[in-house]
């Protein structure tokens, strides 16, 4: 189907898929929606370079027994440990610190986490990563990234500072949860939405 704006919607295997269109100051790039649960392969592939930022949003749950699921994401096919990342997280009674530490480089890097399947029925999770300067060869690239989970009957707030060792454009954006490696468990309801922004 072929939308006013331009937008291409397809579904298959229970998850509908749309690339293209525009909606205001962003213009959605492409787009995962779970229809029931399920586990998929998410690859947002072909990425226009013509957007100064791209901006990631994860809304839902996961189907993973969790409370909190991290969300990690690999660029261009890259396996390889070129990705770093720090979080802080937090609720009410604590706070604490994660990371690849001192340096370190990790294969798969989280951008935040979304509420998984341990969690109280009903509360979801929300994840908005942006990722500037996506298109140039200057610098490694970077993302700073806000989410929120809910984490043993309490909202949890996370920040997360991510960034891949290379200066290619980013042209590809594989997409999963943490216990399902490179492949997203996903309920219905979930949504995935990758935004180019001018």
């Amino acid at each position: 189907v072929v939308e006013v704006d331009g937008t291409t919607i397809t579904a298959a295997a229970g998850v509908i898929s749309a690339v293209g269109g525009s909606g205001g100051a962003l213009t959605q790039i492409a787009q995962q929606v779970f229809l029931s649960n399920g586990t998929v392969s998410i690859n947002f592939a072909a990425i226009p370079q013509t957007f100064s930022n791209l901006i990631l949003v994860v809304s839902g749950r996961t189907g993973s027994a969790n409370d909190g699921d991290l969300v990690n994401v690999q660029i261009n096919g890259d396996t390889a440990s070129h990705y770093q990342y720090s979080q802080i997280s937090a609720d009410e009674l604590l706070a604490f610190f994660s990371g690849t530490g001192n340096g370190g480089f990790t294969a798969i890097a989280p951008i935040g986490a979304i509420t998984g399947s341990s969690s109280t029925a009903g509360y979801s999770g929300t994840i908005v990563a942006t990722f500037g300067g996506y298109a140039g060869t200057a610098f490694f690239k970077s993302a700073v990234c806000q989410s929120s989970d809910h984490v043993s009957g309490r909202p949890f707030i996370r920040s997360t500072a991510w960034a891949w060792a290379s200066t290619a454009a980013i042209t590809s954006m594989q997409i999963g949860n943490a216990s399902s490696g490179n492949s997203f468990t996903g309920v219905a309801g979930t949504t995935i939405t990758l935004y180019g922004q001018l």
